[in-house]
């Protein structure tokens, strides 16, 4: 009797380790099934995190450039010191190969500074649960950093014959140059106060043409070359007319490595509104019924000479001597150097170190 009580005894106690191995054995289960669509879970959400962070950075990097291209449009009209809203099909809600989305916003933090921009992307994953914002500060800048403010500068001598005429009312400098500057015949110098002379300027004699060069631009010489939208390379003297003419709101570089490079005949190079950057690395004439709205940058060894009847809008920058004469005339205008500087070809927007955001 007693055996079989203990006999009983032990099949309880080891039906109740049976059960509760099984509850444990099915808890360990569910664990381990919640556990795995708890991972699958969070590596989706990893993913598409990842998916719509991507998306983000690939708007942002697009949105700089589109504004590089399309600056004037996005910082037209603003109000009360602040650009507009701007959205359209390239901006908003952009869809990428694998699903994701992007949408951009341009901003300036500060009242009135058009050149200082904020760029925020919001980017969606493709599945639309995630969404990740990116922003980047940017500063406007030009190939063109500093414009002249004398009609025409020259590292040598000038010399105005002739019936040349200068004419700068805005500055009153008209002329520039690191050596002496003779007017002959009936050649005359138009300012509204002052004689508009700068002669035997010996930081500018003194100046290597690299850092002559650099003193506009800011950036060395490799740099804007490989920026202009127009490059001609000939190692003999070589007649740019046709090649030149009617070309509007662009910046060429001439390398002149041989002869001279010239520009004669009835041409028109830029306008009022659409001035051109000509740069000859090289000596150049002009000559003709020529017409030229921007700046010509000049750096030869020859003296660079003007004659005939051109006409001038902007300014003229020769790293060597100059003379002009015929019925030859230039006219300063700040404008056009404005105009020359917001050009795409011309223009960019930097990043500002420091400022990219992830939240």
């Amino acid at each position: 009797m007693v055996n079989l009580f203990r006999k009983m005894n032990m099949g309880a106690a080891m039906l109740f380790m049976a059960v509760i191995l099984m509850i444990l054995s099915t808890l360990v289960i569910i664990f381990a099934a919640n556990f795995g669509v708890l991972l699958d879970k969070s590596s989706s959400n990893f993913v598409q995190n990842a998916q719509a962070f991507e998306a983000a950075e690939a708007g942002l990097e697009f949105g700089i450039n589109y504004l590089q291209q399309n600056s004037a449009t996005i910082l037209a009209n603003p109000v009360n010191g602040y650009i507009p809203a701007y959205s359209n099909s390239n901006t908003s809600n952009v869809a990428l190969g694998n699903g994701s989305k992007y949408t951009i916003t341009y901003s300036n933090p500060v009242a009135y500074n058009y050149k200082l921009i904020q760029i925020a992307s919001t980017g969606t994953s493709s599945d639309g649960t995630s969404t990740r914002v990116v922003s980047q500060q940017v500063y406007f800048g030009s190939l063109l950093e500093n414009p002249p403010n004398s009609l025409l500068v020259s590292k040598g001598n000038v010399s105005l014959s002739g019936s040349s005429e200068l004419t700068n009312t805005q500055t009153n400098n008209a002329v520039q140059a690191g050596g002496s500057v003779t007017i002959t015949g009936s050649a005359q110098i138009n300012t509204s106060s002052g004689s508009g002379i700068q002669s035997n300027v010996s930081s500018l004699s003194s100046m290597s043409q690299n850092d002559f060069f650099a003193s506009y631009f800011g950036v060395s010489m490799n740099t804007v070359k490989n920026n202009v939208a127009h490059y001609y390379s000939n190692s003999s003297s070589t007649d740019y007319s046709r090649t030149l003419n009617g070309l509007n709101g662009t910046s060429i570089w001439i390398d002149q490595t041989g002869g001279t490079a010239s520009i004669n005949g009835s041409i028109t190079l830029g306008s009022a509104s659409n001035p051109v950057l000509l740069i000859v690395n090289g000596n150049l004439s002009l000559s003709g019924s020529i017409t030229i709205y921007g700046l010509v940058f000049v750096m030869g060894t020859a003296t660079t000479t003007v004659t005939g009847s051109v006409q001038l809008t902007g300014g003229m920058i020769s790293a060597t001597n100059m003379s002009m004469t015929g019925s030859t005339s230039f006219t300063y205008n700040s404008t056009t150097f404005t105009n020359l500087q917001n050009q795409s070809s011309m223009s960019y927007y930097a990043k500002v170190p420091g400022s990219w955001k992830d939240f």
